[in-house]
């Protein structure tokens, strides 16, 4: 076997000890049997210098008499031997000659020649490989070569196995407070003893509590990893709270990026008795540490395994080796990439390009020995992969470079996870639930930021407190006896509670605690996570009872159109037999009065439309002020003498969209209302203003959307009313008033009318208090316009010969609605439902002129005739809707176009043949 393949074979060996759970000790003995088959030695040890007092001691040994060790096996930090490897030059000499007196007892050994080559990890000697020849007088320069590349090999197998073991080394204290979640937690003393960890601790570095409680932190993790941490330990120890990031070793969960916060733990009077570290698993993968040459078949699928591409760049032949796992990471085959620096250069990304080559180049000229830096490589499907590099560099004598050696590993994944983990962390920081931990006798030991806000209490104001502070006086005994007996019995307690704040006021939290258990089962202490639900439980509350209204408002809408067909018969039926009565006659007198009655019920279902928002409303740019004062003679006339009125008008209103007519009724039903709660007089007032509703507001108002509003203030000084009523006050039909004093649909349809212009109203009164109802009107951008003069009543309207199609299926109205028709001239081809409509439509027997339809019948609705009915007769062609509900239903079709008219029902002869006077005088 040649130099370079024994050299490559210990290599390989090497690099499996790192993926095999071997300890240091096992290790430095391979690294001692590699160190004496690449360089043909028989004897020599390993020295590693000792943190604390800067001797080298050895470490591991083969070879030597123990009189010969007794002699070497510590050398102080003072003796030329350890100056030399302090200063990372290898020593290659005779025994004899080595420049250093030696006691007589190592001259008898028989050593002839002899190498001492530094182990360094970065620019920092911490050791050296010392190996002796009983043979040869001198160690063969390719020998030295391969001494020096092995000690290389063994700094990072000796720092790897180093952290490994700190890192192995720091469990404990936590758990009892957070078993339940992910991250692991610890807590140590002033002196830097370990008096907690959590379970997860455990798990994590594979130890049990009692292994770890009681030592030394830099003991456990290790003099260099605390070394590291001292700054950050000494910032927390100080009073300051210290986010941390550091990789370390987990025993069986290999290499680990751990990122976390140190908390600083105060005593009853302020000062720090020590600090919690609370600490995040942030990788979830393992990163492979070797970065050896890939020649062999057995290194490649171990590299291969741990997703590691492998590079080296020969700076004499100016050649780079690129491994089997880099090509594939990018996607690539082992042919489709060849031995060139461009390889690599060519595939950086454009943006950092630059960046990486400076930095790289200031590496290969200044006097360090490792770099590690991120970047982005092209990938073969045309996307940018992240990877993340680490490089040693060997230098000639002169300190020019001779070769690199260099790893990369694809972090594009772990760089979104950590940007995940970021806002996991930022959202841990910032959890709004509460959180609290007691000992098994109540005592509370930890809360968390958000029992301070939510509470009012400080922290310091409640351990050690029981959390009965907290008690309403709204749970009985019985309660609290519950919960005890559940979380005492070892079980998790869900329930809510009614506590108080520190400023007494009250507020509701959904509660779950839970016994917390050590490793022997016992109950050590509970912990608590609650969330206050009082918004909630208010939205809720505000949601059912808009779900109430809205199921009574159903209710009363298929009441009204129902109604509204009866009373199509009944009041077109009465201005029939009205026209053919004799004038002045009694039966023509009970027929006014009929028909009187008619439109009171007609203005009731109206109410009931406009309560259940399936009334139609004219809007245009209304200025709310101007119709105010308009009504002043109305709102004087409706209250009584007695109630004196006050209008306070804030100038510059912006307008609102709003049916001019609607808004009128709103406001006179709220007259009426509070004229009614002031028999004995009082005071009346409406004031108008502008208000802007922001987020805070619409989130205890449902109904409300955040924007600028037109807010109209209805005061009274009348009777007032209780929780109970205001609660009711809007629900149809709900009446305070004496059987036959009202309907009970004065307020409901203030209701409706204000949530048909999407806005909301809200009430303030108590009993003897009187009444103040809140109108919230949108605000619109349009300018108001003087509203149109009403229209002068014309000659009678001529009746016609078209024919008409009459669509019906309330049997009483389409009588009704035949007999006007025929008898002012017209041919009327009756259907009683959609479908039959359709199919006179579609006979096509003779030109059907207009149709007249109900908006609502069965199989086919009046909007699906008309569609139909165009299709055979032009786009054009009249169609007349009569509808008890909304112009809604009527998809595609606009009232006022040139061949559309909508009646509500009940209307009355004239308007019906007026409006379809109009529609065929244009044909």
């Amino acid at each position: 076997m040649t130099c370079r393949e024994r050299q490559l074979r210990v290599q390989r060996d090497l690099a499996l000890a790192l993926t095999q759970e071997r300890g240091l000790d096992e290790t430095l003995k391979l690294c001692l049997e590699g160190a004496f088959e690449v360089s043909g030695t028989q004897a020599g040890g390993v020295y590693l210098f000792q943190p604390d007092t800067g001797e080298l001691a050895i470490a591991a040994h083969q070879g030597l008499s123990e009189d010969f060790l007794r002699t070497v096996r510590r050398l102080g930090p003072d003796e030329k031997p350890v100056r030399l490897v302090r200063e990372g030059t290898p020593l290659y000499t005779r025994y004899s000659e080595l420049p250093y007196e030696r006691p007589p007892e190592r001259d008898r050994e028989g050593l002839r020649s002899v190498a001492i080559v530094p182990i360094l990890h970065g620019d920092e000697a911490i050791g050296c490989l010392n190996v002796a020849s009983r043979e040869a007088d001198r160690i063969e320069e390719s020998d030295r070569e391969s001494l020096e590349t092995l000690a290389g090999v063994m700094g990072q197998v000796i720092a790897a196995k180093q952290a490994e073991i700190a890192l192995q080394a720091s469990e404990e204290r936590f758990r009892k407070i957070v078993d339940h979640l992910p991250q692991f937690v610890a807590f140590a003393d002033t002196d830097l003893r370990y008096r907690y960890v959590n379970r997860t601790y455990e798990k994590v570095f594979g130890m049990d509590a009692e292994a770890i409680l009681g030592r030394s932190v830099p003991e456990f993790i290790g003099e260099e990893a605390f070394e590291r941490a001292r700054p950050h330990v000494e910032r927390v120890l100080e009073g300051e709270k210290v986010h941390y990031r550091e990789q370390c070793s987990c025993l069986h969960n290999g290499s680990r990026h751990i990122e976390g916060v140190l908390l600083p733990e105060r005593d009853e009077h302020g000062r720090v008795h020590g600090y919690y570290a609370v600490l995040n698993d942030v990788t979830h993968y393992v990163e492979a540490l070797a970065q050896l040459e890939a020649t062999s078949a057995r290194m490649d699928a171990a590299v291969h395994a741990g997703r590691i591409g492998i590079w080296e760049r020969d700076f004499r032949t100016g050649t780079v080796f690129y491994s089997a796992e880099w090509k594939r990471q990018l996607g690539y085959a082992d042919d489709d990439v060849g031995g060139a620096l461009e390889e690599w250069t060519g595939r950086l990304h454009p943006d950092e390009a630059s960046r990486v080559l400076e930095e790289l180049q200031a590496f290969m000229e200044s006097a360090n020995t490792e770099y590690e830096f991120e970047f982005r490589l092209r990938h073969r499907d045309g996307s940018y992969r992240w990877l993340e590099a680490r490089t040693v560099i060997y230098r000639e004598d002169d300190g020019t470079p001779r070769r690199m050696l260099g790893t990369h590993v694809d972090v594009t994944e772990r760089r979104q996870a950590e940007r995940e983990r970021e806002h996991l962390l930022h959202a841990v920081e910032q959890v709004a639930d509460i959180v609290v931990v007691t000992d098994t006798e109540g005592a509370i030991r930890f809360v968390n930021s958000s029992f301070e806000r939510i509470t009012g209490y400080g922290r310091d104001e409640v351990l050690g407190e029981n959390p009965r502070i907290l008690k309403s006086g709204e749970q009985s005994d019985d309660y609290y006896r519950d919960l005890w007996e559940t979380i005492s019995g070892g079980r998790t307690w869900h329930g809510r509670f009614v506590n108080r704040k520190k400023d007494g006021e009250h507020y509701t939290e959904s509660a779950t605690i839970s016994p917390v258990f050590d490793q022997n089962g016992t109950i050590v202490s509970y912990v608590a996570v609650k969330r206050d639900i009082t918004e909630q439980l208010l939205l809720e509350e505000q949601y059912l009872h808009a779900q109430r209204l809205e199921g009574v408002g159903k209710l009363a809408g298929g009441i009204a159109h129902d109604f509204n067909n009866i009373l199509q018969v009944m009041m077109g039926n009465a201005q029939i037999a009205r026209t053919e009565a004799e004038e002045g006659s009694s039966l023509q007198t009970s027929l006014d009065e009929v028909l009187k009655a008619g439109k009171r019920a007609r203005d009731l279902t109206r109410e009931l439309l406009t309560f259940t928002r399936r009334h139609d409303t004219e809007r245009r740019p209304v200025n709310i002020n101007e119709l105010i004062a308009n009504m002043e003679g109305m709102i004087r006339t409706a209250l009584s003498e007695r109630v004196g009125y006050e209008s306070r008008l804030t100038d510059g209103l912006p307008a609102v969209s709003a049916d001019p007519g609607q808004i009128e009724q709103a406001l006179l039903n709220l007259v009426t209302n509070a004229r009614d709660a002031m028999p004995e007089g009082g005071s009346f007032r409406i004031e108008t203003s502008t208000q802007y509703l922001d987020e805070w507001f619409c989130t205890w108002h449902s109904e409300a959307s955040p924007g600028e509003y037109v807010r109209i203030d209805v005061s009274d000084t009348g009777c007032g009313m209780d929780r109970d009523t205001c609660e009711k006050a809007f629900d149809p039909f709900f009446t305070t008033k004496e059987v036959g004093a009202g309907t009970g649909l004065g307020l409901s349809s203030v209701y409706g009318i204000v949530s048909q212009h999407k806005g909301f109203i809200s009430l303030y009164s108590e009993p003897g208090r009187g009444a103040t109802f809140r109108l919230y009107l949108p605000a619109s951008e349009e300018s108001c316009e003087a509203p149109e003069a009403p229209r002068l009543e014309g000659d009678p309207v001529p009746g016609g010969t078209a024919t008409v199609l009459l669509g019906e299926d309330d049997p009483g109205v389409m009588t009704w609605l035949r007999h006007i028709l025929e008898r002012a001239g017209y041919r009327v081809i009756a259907a009683e439902d959609g479908a039959a409509a359709l199919e006179l439509i579609d006979a096509g027997g003779e030109k059907i002129d207009l149709a007249v339809l109900d908006v609502v019948m069965p199989r086919y609705d009046g909007s699906e005739v008309a569609r139909r009915f165009r299709e055979k007769h032009g786009e054009e062609a009249p169609v007349v809707f009569l509808s008890g509900y909304s112009r809604n239903y009527l998809s595609g079709f606009r009232e006022r176009d040139s061949a559309t008219r909508i009646l509500s029902k009940p209307c009355c002869e004239e308007d019906l043949l007026r409006a379809m006077h109009s529609l065929l005088e244009k044909r």
